[in-house]
């Protein structure tokens, strides 16, 4: 009881800290840029604006998800389930990263079979762990590389993998991955307006539904992150192929 009890009052710290250090990095930055304004250093111009916007948006998201994982964790985010057909939906989320990503030259690709059943989810919730797998995997694939998502039926439920020919991921971090802040490549993050949480949710979201995510990697040969999803009630009895 005595040990819970440290490692509940260091993951307090801890969490603490990591939230004092990313809300402190942009608003130094916003900071520094109204006194430089202020004191006729730096001249409004659209450039300076933009910068302030872009750390303005990075707080804010930052908040947003935060205030969204302590409602995972709560059980305060109700899921509004529905029947999801994932062809069309892994189709919507890699045409969104297409064009937000563009620039990596790396090419998103589905394996999702169109008669796969449809998932008992919250389309929303699945479409936001689909488009942070497929970003980040995007994100640490070197230009020429491949993100590919696939799906199958497996015991009454459908598992999504997405996989990637990226730098891989150091056993040392996997077990790490999915907890809140916790980055692999901390400069790298930041740079592109990683927050750190992306994952953390992604796993919550994926529990809330009563499924599991892993992730398996080996460096120099990319990752695979995979989760589970249960089969909508209509289609749950029907045989596995």
């Amino acid at each position: 009881m005595s040990a819970e009890l440290e490692n509940l009052e260091q993951s307090r710290r801890d969490l603490l800290a990591n939230v004092s250090h990313e809300l402190k990095t942009p608003i130094t930055a916003i900071r520094a840029h109204l006194e430089n304004l202020l004191d006729g250093v730096e001249r409004p111009d659209p450039k300076t604006l933009e910068v302030m916007l872009a750390q303005t948006e990075r707080l804010g998201r930052l908040i947003e998800q935060l205030l969204e994982l302590s409602r995972f964790e709560s059980g305060e985010l109700p899921l509004r389930r529905e029947e999801v057909p994932l062809a069309p939906l892994v189709s919507q989320v890699l045409s969104e990263i297409d064009v937000a990503r563009s620039e990596h030259g790396v090419v998103v690709e589905s394996d999702v079979p169109h008669d796969l059943p449809p998932v008992e989810a919250d389309r929303e919730r699945v479409h936001q762990v689909l488009f942070n797998l497929v970003d980040n995997a995007v994100r640490f694939t070197p230009t020429g590389g491949a993100v590919t998502v696939s799906a199958w039926r497996h015991n009454g439920s459908v598992e999504i993998r997405v996989a990637d020919t990226g730098v891989g991921i150091a056993p040392e971090h996997l077990p790490r991955l999915f907890e809140r802040f916790y980055r692999v490549d901390p400069a790298r993050s930041r740079e592109d307006g990683g927050t750190g949480i992306g994952l953390a949710i992604a796993r919550s979201v994926v529990e809330a539904h009563g499924g599991h995510i892993h992730a398996e990697s080996e460096m120099g040969n990319g990752s695979v992150f995979t989760f589970d999803l249960p089969v909508a009630l209509a289609t749950k009895n029907r045989r596995d192929p």
